[in-house]
């Protein structure tokens, strides 16, 4: 094997890359003289590491615009797809539209998906634009042709991506772009209105960056499009506002109407103080005590989504507090962000060396994901929760282990 096309058999997350070779370490340092040189010498220009991430993806994901043109003349495959997508994807993500225009004109498919490292499949470019708030390349995507309206596997339009991120501009542009603001609910029984009332209620976590004031700003502006509210008011989530009489919640037969004027925030309501009946199939009894939001920093969280199909019939109980704290180990290659989930449902995320806090009613189970790398636990709602998580560098696994006492490690 020749030096071009020698790999280093180095794990990536561990501080280490399998299969990287010298061509993807040039390429992703933009340094052209080796990029060229390595070509000549005959360099493999569709070679793959671990992850399954090509040179040009590792081009891309650092935006050398010069570095990608060389490699698409010298017959890169930019449909290519790793365990983070392809070149278009990660060029969309970064809202790198010079890059985003050379894929396409290079023959890039405009709505491929790919797996992502939770599971879901089906993951296009326009989503991840949308998710990450880069509006110039939603419009650049459509303009040449990507669909608005694709779904992934769980049943997810680019809409809802940007809804449940609290990306204000981008809801508005895919709205003015044909978004379908009334989808069927995804299989977790949301659509791009439901995920964004509950996220400014505190029963779901804001994504770090965001804020409630955002997610009202977005239900606002779906109810206005002409939304179907009914899936949201299913879920609990009803629109409110303070009056000389005390808290006035819009039916479900005029929220349509109400939405237009006023201003109006957003509660969820227990399951107890929900009635049906004449004139509003969304019923209140006469003590409304819903559970309103409360500004709070977008690393935390004041109150956790109940299991699928469940409701918090103990909102009462005392919370338990949790926090997690990044692995702070040295010696990365990258500084991994590890997702965050309660119960199955994603509530945040927390960074290389850093913490993020939450709260809960209820025994659970808490889940870290990194890529596919997995570590869970089993909690009790209890006093309070300390959580550290690290590497084992031998195995290249992702472990949590609660410090302050006993619970059931998983990690995969």
């Amino acid at each position: 094997m020749g030096i071009e096309n020698r790999s280093y058999p180095v794990d990536r997350i561990t501080g280490m890359s399998i299969g990287r070779t010298d061509l993807m370490f040039w390429s992703a340092g933009g340094d052209e003289i080796e990029v060229a040189s390595l070509l000549r010498q005959g360099a493999n220009v569709n070679a793959t590491d671990g992850d399954g991430d090509s040179a040009l993806y590792y081009a891309a994901s650092k935006r050398q615009l010069r570095v990608v043109e060389m490699l698409v003349r010298h017959g890169a495959d930019v449909n290519v797809a790793g365990s983070s997508g392809s070149p278009l994807h990660v060029a969309a993500l970064q809202n790198w539209v010079t890059g985003l225009s050379l894929l396409i004109n290079a023959g890039a498919s405009l709505d491929a998906g790919y797996p992502s490292a939770s599971g879901v499949r089906h993951i296009t470019a326009m989503m991840l634009a949308a998710g990450a708030g880069s509006d110039e390349s939603v419009e650049e995507l459509q303009r040449n042709g990507a669909k608005v309206n694709a779904f992934d596997s769980d049943g997810d339009s680019a809409l809802f991506y940007a809804a449940s991120r609290g990306r204000v501009s981008t809801v508005n542009m895919l709205v003015s772009l044909g978004a379908d603001v009334s989808p069927e609910p995804n299989t977790s029984g949301y659509t791009p209105l439901g995920i964004a009332a509950a996220t400014a209620t505190p029963i779901v976590a804001c994504p770090p960056g965001s804020t409630i004031r955002e997610f009202r700003d977005i239900v606002a502006a779906l109810l206005r499009a002409g939304a179907n509210p009914s899936p949201m008011y299913s879920k609990g989530y009803v629109l409110y506002r303070p009056t000389s009489q005390g808290l006035e919640h819009a039916a479900l037969g005029r929220v349509s109407e109400l939405a237009l004027v006023g201003d109006w925030s957003v509660a969820w309501v227990p399951v107890d103080q929900r009635r049906e009946f004449p004139g509003d199939p969304f019923g209140l009894v006469s003590s409304f005590n819903p559970i309103v939001a409360r500004e709070m920093p977008s690393t935390s969280a004041s109150a956790i989504m109940p299991r699928s199909g469940e409701h918090d019939d103990g909102a009462d109980r005392p919370e338990t507090d949790v926090e997690i704290l990044g692995s702070n180990e040295t010696g990365f290659l990258n500084r991994p962000t590890v997702i965050v989930l309660w119960n199955g449902m994603e509530i945040g995320r927390v960074a290389h060396g850093g913490r993020f806090n939450f709260s809960i009613r209820e025994d659970g189970e808490v889940t870290f994901r990194y890529l596919f790398r997995t570590a869970k636990l089993l909690i009790r709602a209890s006093g309070s929760v300390k959580i550290q998580l690290s590497w084992d560098r031998t195995w290249g696994k992702l472990v949590a282990q609660q410090v302050d006492g006993p619970s059931d490690i998983r990690s995969s």
